[in-house]
């Protein structure tokens, strides 16, 4: 399941965006030091952004569970 997650990833980004997050990474980096640093931060800071956003946006009303129990 992760093998066919990972190349679906893989075809969507090689398709939908050249050059990919990686390579654009490595290609910037052959000139420029801290520029890919900086790129990679950024990733990462949005990436936890997106996912603080979606735990806030999925918890529903308060009091409200999130898995029905079995009575």
């Amino acid at each position: 399941m992760t093998f066919s997650v990972v190349m679906g990833e893989l075809t969507l980004a090689l398709y939908l965006a050249w050059p990919a997050f990686g390579p654009f990474m490595y290609q910037i980096g052959q000139n420029r030091a801290y520029e890919p640093a900086a790129l990679a931060i950024i990733s990462l800071a949005l990436t936890w952004l997106s996912i603080g956003l979606l735990q806030l946006l999925g918890r529903g009303k308060p009091g409200q569970s999130q898995i029905a129990a079995v009575k």
